[in-house]
């Protein structure tokens, strides 16, 4: 669980001068299989009232297995287009910390000795809560693989690459 509040003595945008952020996560693991899941929420204040205490949140919910050196995994995530929680929540290419979202992720990891493969794919749509913002009809995909060599205890090398698909009605970002 988790509970941060900030506060500056000035007005920001929007007349905005005070965070309150809480949440939290879970994970619980049953032999090979585990699940995991967590929520959080980022309420912008102008004093004590609310300025955005709507569509500013976050969860996801996921579930792995693991056999011998294969470990698999999937999830499922929102961020709402106002959440706006300081901190590092992932990204999607160039994109950090990305809101207005959901959609599905996969992970495959296979550990064969000295080398580790590591591939998956995330799948999401805009989730249509602002006019101006990510429509449902809009798809962004990524897929991301990895190849690592462990050289000894103290050293390992890595190769990878991500490739990002951007489907959106207002365009096709490059």
């Amino acid at each position: 669980l988790a509970y941060l509040f900030t506060e500056a003595n000035n007005r920001g945008v929007n007349n905005v001068n005070r965070a309150e952020v809480f949440g939290g996560d879970a994970k619980f693991d049953f032999g090979q299989f585990n699940v995991w899941g967590g929520y959080s929420q980022s309420n912008l204040k102008d004093g004590k009232a609310n300025v955005v205490n709507k569509d500013n949140y976050a969860w996801y919910a996921g579930a792995g297995f693991k056999v011998a050196n294969v470990n698999l995994s999937a999830q499922y995530r929102e961020i709402m287009p106002l959440f706006a929680a300081p901190g590092d929540w992932g990204r999607i290419g160039m994109w950090w910390n990305p809101t207005d979202i959901k959609g599905f992720g996969a992970k495959a990891n296979f550990a064969l000795g000295a080398i580790d493969v590591n591939l998956g794919g995330q799948w999401y749509q805009g989730t249509g809560k602002l006019a101006n913002g990510l429509q449902t009809a809009d798809k962004i995909n990524r897929y991301v693989g990895e190849l690592g060599f462990k050289v000894n205890d103290a050293w390992s090398a890595m190769l990878g690459g991500e490739w990002v698909e951007w489907k959106l009605a207002g365009g096709k970002p490059r």
